[in-house]
């Protein structure tokens, strides 16, 4: 179980396993590709551990972050906004400017 300072129950999120920023996190904090860790998970699932829950998009990671106290996930710094505290910004080697997409006035 993952845990905070103050003890309360982080619930990480994962995107998709294909998802550009989701490969990109994975090399860059673990050096694994995502699918070099489903050995892992399996592992981990058959001791009670689950793995992070995954959702579709970055979106859907701001709305469960959002509306679930504990919750953990991330994001590409262009789709930040006041929804969410920052916690922890990892640098990449891989170029997502592509998946940013322009604000609307």
């Amino acid at each position: 179980m993952l845990v905070n300072d103050a003890g309360k129950r982080w619930i990480p999120l994962n995107l998709g396993p294909e998802h550009p920023l989701r490969q990109a996190f994975s090399l860059s904090l673990f050096n694994k590709r995502p699918d070099e860790f489903e050995t892992y998970w399996s592992e981990q699932y058959f001791q009670g551990i689950t793995p992070p829950y995954v959702v579709a998009s970055e979106e859907a990671m701001l709305r469960f972050v959002t509306s679930t106290p504990g919750a953990i996930g991330y994001i590409l710094p262009c789709h930040l906004d006041t929804r969410v505290q920052l916690v922890f910004k990892l640098t990449t080697s891989a170029s997502l400017s592509q998946y940013c997409k322009p604000s609307h006035p």
